[in-house]
């Protein structure tokens, strides 16, 4: 099996980093900082697994925050063995063993930030997350955003990694205690919310019909459109579009495609069709945004 680790410049994959994985984005900031009393990211990553994925560690040197983006997974740790599905989040730290495999044996990925400080552990704690516990992020499309924020600093120049780094860790444990849900909040109608938004996020790319997702689900057109009318502040068209366009975007600034090779990247065969859906989303043309320094100042 190859696996594609993706960096910036010329980082070498830490040695913590397993080797079980398809694909992998990972951000390690190009400058350390100074020992300080609050929070220094180490690495952060999202990682694609493979079937034979496993993490069995009797100690680690960081404390540290996972998240699951997709898949079925077990968990032993302190208490006994879990299961954990998407939105589940759970942290170790030293001295902590934990072991981590797979229930499946395709759609696994997770995302993962290692930080250090004097006061990661009390961090944890007001998080909700004390080192050895899992919980559930119910609404977790927010948790997800911040973990691909905080893997994309990677592309920021290095003086500005660490900084940026600590304050989106910063933001996503400040946000978890309102997050973390209990199993008596959960209702049928969320969980198959869930798995349907879920299966949009990890197939966007492949989809040009929303009934088609609707089949894969298992639910009907109309109820994935009742469903995103529930629990969600756009429809499932505006959700997937939003995904296809933030692909493409991050295509014409990082890779400097043409417009054309985006657009059918991006899953359409249309240009013109492809550029009146993303300045919808961004409010310029994808040539405009392409060069950024043609996009005008925000009037907010």
């Amino acid at each position: 099996m190859n696996f594609t680790y993706y960096l910036m410049g010329e980082r070498e994959v830490p040695a913590f980093i397993s080797s079980q994985v398809r694909r992998g984005f990972y951000l390690i900031p190009e400058r350390e900082e100074p020992p300080c009393k609050g929070l220094t990211v180490v690495c952060a990553g999202w990682e694609e697994c493979s079937a034979e994925y496993r993490i069995d560690r009797t100690d680690f040197p960081y404390h540290a925050l996972e998240f699951v983006a997709s898949g079925d997974w077990e968990l032993t740790i302190v208490g006994g063995k879990r299961r954990l599905g998407p939105g589940s989040v759970f942290s170790y730290g030293p001295g902590l063993p934990y072991l981590l495999r797979p229930l499946c044996s395709t759609g696994l990925s997770k995302y993962f930030v290692d930080f250090s400080g004097a006061s990661s552990q009390t961090r944890l704690h007001e998080a909700g997350l004390d080192p050895g516990n899992d919980g559930f992020v119910a609404q977790h499309r927010w948790l997800r955003e911040l973990f691909d924020q905080l893997v994309e600093i990677r592309f920021m120049p290095a003086a500005s990694q660490p900084r940026l780094a600590r304050m989106t860790l910063e933001l996503m444990l400040a946000r978890l205690p309102a997050g973390l849900a209990t199993e008596g909040r959960l209702s049928q109608a969320w969980l198959s919310f869930e798995r349907c938004q879920n299966y949009l996020a990890d197939n966007y790319l492949e989809l040009t019909s929303l009934s088609d997702a609707a089949r894969e689900c298992g639910v009907s057109p109309a109820y994935l459109s009742r469903l995103f009318a529930r629990f969600s502040n756009e429809s499932p068209k505006a959700f997937l579009d939003r995904m296809k366009m933030n692909h493409a975007a991050q295509l014409l600034l990082q890779n400097k495609l043409p417009v054309k090779c985006v657009a059918a990247e991006a899953g359409y065969a249309d240009v013109f069709h492809f550029s009146r859906v993303f300045r919808k989303c961004f409010g310029v043309s994808p040539s405009h945004f392409a060069n950024r320094n043609e996009i005008p100042p925000s009037r907010n």
